[in-house]
């Protein structure tokens, strides 16, 4: 859904704002959605029937997710000078809210 959301933000702003809104876009979309997969590959690995391992296990996955989100930010500011911050942030909030959108259609 994280990836959905990105694409189509970046694919509105490509045709109303140009290339670089759009770019930036994809940037917070994938800021948003690289940290869950390094979070997910880091849970998956870990193969445990002791609670304090499970728990340890996750607390350490955020951390990695945490770390990648701030490298990530890092890198875009900079590597890529021109990035529209408004669109990129936009972009990365909305595709967070997919989590709690989620959670809600769940229920």
């Amino acid at each position: 859904m994280q990836v959905a959301v990105a694409l189509v933000s970046a694919t509105v702003l490509l045709v109303s704002k140009g290339w670089i809104a759009a770019a930036s876009a994809g940037i917070g979309g994938a800021i948003a959605f690289i940290p869950a997969i390094v979070y997910a590959s880091r849970m998956l690995a870990t193969a445990s029937d002791d609670p304090r391992r499970l728990l340890l296990a996750q607390y350490r996955a955020e951390g990695f997710k945490v770390a990648a989100t701030l490298i990530l930010f890092g890198v875009t500011f900079r590597f890529f000078r021109d990035v529209a911050v408004l669109w990129m942030f936009a972009t990365y909030c909305a595709a967070l809210a997919t989590y709690f959108a989620a959670l809600l259609l769940d229920s």
